[in-house]
């Protein structure tokens, strides 16, 4: 069964790992914020959103990986339909293309031998192309599809149909690449910049101890440490979503 790339396909020991750091960033912060682990239970629903977060910081990066890995496998069919393949041939050409560029667990590896195993079942082409692309969740690959199969289907000129619109989409690729390299720099500093906070409490906690003790275990000082953690993570859920924009 292929995965759905629309969904989360982590493994269950990510997930596993990504529910045990949203726990531990959840006793972190009662410990910071309220020097008491009888805060834990009331933080304990942060967990859903920080696991969110991850499961779409992974979708998002597993998208990009397929999309790169399938621009590779576009010009790879391309270049064996020029060499006069047909399409079926030229689907099982593209997959040990593939299996030589990303090893025979590459996810496009595993896409084109379902197709190669698809077409020796008598499933047509386009069917298949078709299916990745939904299941890709990639609105480029998506069109990608949606062309292939009206170019398999009115009897054009498949080659240079394919040609033009394989062209356009690996520019449009390379430039979301681009981008990304810039944003994943981005990122890093809004990662950095949530930790910044955490890391002076915890530094002037161990280097001037008892600095904070006014602001614990009575009611004035949880409740400005309250406001603080509250504006802290709206801080942070509104870089997590500036930066979460999809290009």
């Amino acid at each position: 069964m292929l995965p759905d790339y629309r969904k989360d396909c982590s493994a269950g020991w990510e997930k596993a790992l990504c529910i045990l750091t949203a726990a531990g960033i959840v006793v972190l912060l009662a410990y910071l914020f309220y020097r008491s682990f009888y805060a834990v239970p009331l933080l304990a629903p942060l967990i859903i959103p920080i696991c969110r977060m991850e499961r779409d910081r992974r979708k998002r990066m597993c998208r990009q990986r397929l999309e790169q890995q399938f621009k590779d496998a576009l010009q790879a069919m391309t270049s064996a339909l020029q060499a006069g393949y047909s399409v079926e041939n030229a689907i099982r050409e593209t997959y040990s293309d593939m299996a030589h560029m990303y090893g025979e667990d590459g996810m496009i590896t595993r896409e084109f031998a379902y197709m190669t195993q698809g077409v020796r079942n008598h499933i047509t082409p386009e069917e298949l192309m078709e299916d990745l692309a939904v299941r890709s969740g990639s609105e480029d690959m998506a069109e990608f599809g949606g062309l292939f199969r009206i170019a398999k289907r009115t009897g054009g000129n498949l080659t240079e149909i394919l040609k033009s619109c394989g062209s356009t989409i690996c520019e449009k690729l390379d430039t979301k690449k681009e981008i990304e390299t810039v944003m994943a720099a981005k990122r890093l500093e809004a990662r950095l910049m949530d930790v910044v906070p955490c890391a002076i409490i915890l530094y002037i906690d161990f280097t001037s101890p008892g600095f904070f003790g006014c602001l614990y275990h009575n009611l004035p000082g949880v409740t400005i440490m309250s406001v603080c953690l509250a504006v802290y993570l709206s801080a942070v859920w509104l870089s997590e979503k500036m930066m979460s924009v999809e290009v």
